[in-house]
């Protein structure tokens, strides 16, 4: 079972029987929120990056589950991978400039 990352479903997580699902739409969001108080490269590529995802879902849109899914795998996981290896790189790189990183749970 899955739900979102709404704060108000924190404690049903806390069993291990629901799985905190990422909303790429809310990560987006953050960024584009960024990107508009403050345009930078960290905040333009991450954009770039979920664009990437974004047209991938957009070209299986209506399509049968299972295709949507291989595509998924074989496409937009490496993607993914990619990003979340970016990001956390970029964490670490901004946290040595002295900028304190927000705490989070996970990617």
């Amino acid at each position: 079972m899955q739900a979102d990352a709404f704060a108000g479903y924190n404690a049903i997580y806390e069993s291990g029987d629901v799985r905190e699902a990422a909303c790429m739409a809310h990560a987006r969001r953050k960024f584009h929120d960024l990107f508009v108080a403050r345009r930078n490269e960290v905040n333009t590529e991450a954009l770039r990056r979920i664009g990437e995802l974004h047209a991938i879902e957009a070209a299986i849109r209506g399509k049968p589950p299972d295709e949507r899914r291989r595509v998924r795998q074989e496409q937009a996981r490496p993607l993914l991978d990619a990003f979340e290896i970016w990001l956390r790189s970029t964490l670490a790189t901004v946290s040595q400039k002295g900028v304190p990183p927000k705490p989070s749970t996970t990617l």
